[in-house]
């Protein structure tokens, strides 16, 4: 019987816990009280009963404590592989996991991934397409640099995690306004993540004009599944702020293939051995350019969008690939375009006050899934970042325009009935 050990179960990752079972795993949960609101919900409360061993530590990003754990549950019984949903734990599990003889993502890849500075690098050593960038530690340091990487461009923490802290910079004022409010951004950034952003280390990224997509590949050594090419939706005033998806993208075979080939050249380069992995890039004069890797399967709902689009699912996927089985994706034509929209207010507002208990319902006719919890009269606050919103919705229709119009009009339609201004 092969054994899988996940290291804390994202919210819909927890159906990964359901693909192992079907393949006789035995499963084992390291699990931290940071995600307890993910494992307490009743719609888990089968899954939870699934798993065969739950271990409980403090902070799986703390490396001496993931060992101690993970040696204990090897010995045992002995660990085949292991898997992460979450970016503050990758780099400790796949170093424990090379330590042990665990499979798992390769932890250079991972470190090479996670530090967008040392990825940067790597792509210009290796004749990859790329972009110009330095780090940075203050405004005095980009002002240095302001010839070479000329008005607008990217500040980001070298290391970082949903888009916190990232901002085009259009001008001086823009510039010292950043690093004067960077800090308090950062005290505001969810707990369970903060300590995966690094605001002492910044990289200043040459801007490039274009559409955002996500390339969506699985690897395993040598092999390459080529998954899905989305189109993201980004906020028109703070391009960070990640509205949407639409799978596939509006886009050629032919650029598709380019998308891809110029993904799994990264891949390679970086060397992140096995996984599925979610890499943004932004097309611009007709080349992908990348913006960055996340050496790990998409998150938030993104896979069950993809699932509504092909029929395949991702999290049989990731443990077909991790426990060796035979990989056969479906390759019948997309059925559907389906396009998620997240719902974030513009400002610091109140829900009205006189929102109808059944305001939902056109939610629920026009959509086929979501999840968003609004109550009257709740205040609510500003989008500043990709781990805020007041929910999800995913609408599918037959061609891209009409699954495009269709939730960019329901973002219309709940904006009026819960009377505040939305993204």
């Amino acid at each position: 019987m092969s054994h899988i050990v996940f290291v804390d179960l994202s919210f819909f990752g927890m159906k990964a816990v359901l693909y192992a079972k079907r393949y006789n795993a035995r499963v084992t949960l390291i699990r931290s009280d940071k995600f307890c609101e993910v494992y307490d919900i009743p719609e888990h409360k089968d899954i939870m009963n699934m798993i065969d061993n739950i271990v409980t530590i403090k902070d799986p990003s703390n490396i001496g404590e993931l060992r101690d754990a993970m040696t204990i549950i090897n010995n045992g019984h002995k660990v085949d592989c292991a898997i992460s949903f979450h970016e503050f734990s990758l780099l400790s599990l796949s170093s424990v996991c090379e330590e042990l003889g665990i499979l798992s993502t390769k932890s250079i890849g991972v470190w090479n991934s996670k530090d967008k500075s040392k990825t940067r690098r790597i792509l210009s050593e290796s004749g990859i397409r790329n972009i110009r960038s330095h780090v940075v530690t203050s405004p005095a340091d980009v002002l240095e640099l302001v010839d070479e990487i000329k008005y607008p461009f990217v500040l980001k923490p070298a290391n970082g995690v949903g888009s916190s802290l990232v901002r085009v910079i259009k001008n001086e004022s823009e510039l010292f306004s950043f690093f004067e409010n960077s800090l308090e951004e950062y005290n505001n950034i969810n707990q369970a993540y903060r300590s995966d952003v690094d605001i002492t280390k910044m990289l200043m990224e040459e801007y490039i004009s274009g559409e955002l997509y996500s390339v969506e590949i699985a690897m395993r050594g040598n092999e390459f599944y080529r998954l899905m090419v989305s189109e993201r939706k980004r906020d028109n005033v703070n391009e960070a702020i990640e509205l949407g998806t639409t799978m596939p993208a509006n886009l050629s075979a032919e650029m598709m293939g380019k998308c891809f080939g110029y993904v799994e050249d990264i891949l390679r380069a970086v060397d992140l051995g096995i996984g599925i992995f979610h890499v943004e890039i932004i097309i611009c004069n007709n080349e992908p350019v990348l913006v960055e890797i996340n050496p790990r399967i998409m998150g938030a709902s993104l896979p069950t969008l993809y699932e509504k689009a092909t029929g395949n699912n991702l999290y049989d996927l990731l443990v077909r690939i991790f426990l060796g089985k035979k990989i056969n994706l479906q390759t019948h034509k997309i059925p559907r375009y389906v396009t998620s929209r997240v719902i974030c207010p513009v400002t610091d507002a109140i829900i009205s006050e006189s929102l109808s208990d059944d305001w939902i319902d056109l939610v629920e006719k026009n959509s086929v899934e979501y999840r968003i919890k609004i109550l009257p009269g709740e205040r609510v606050y500003k989008t500043v970042s990709n781990f805020q919103s007041l929910g999800y919705f995913q609408v599918s229709g037959p061609d891209y325009k009409s699954s495009r119009t269709m939730a960019d009009k329901m973002v219309g339609d709940i904006s009026r009935m819960i009377g505040i201004k939305l993204l």
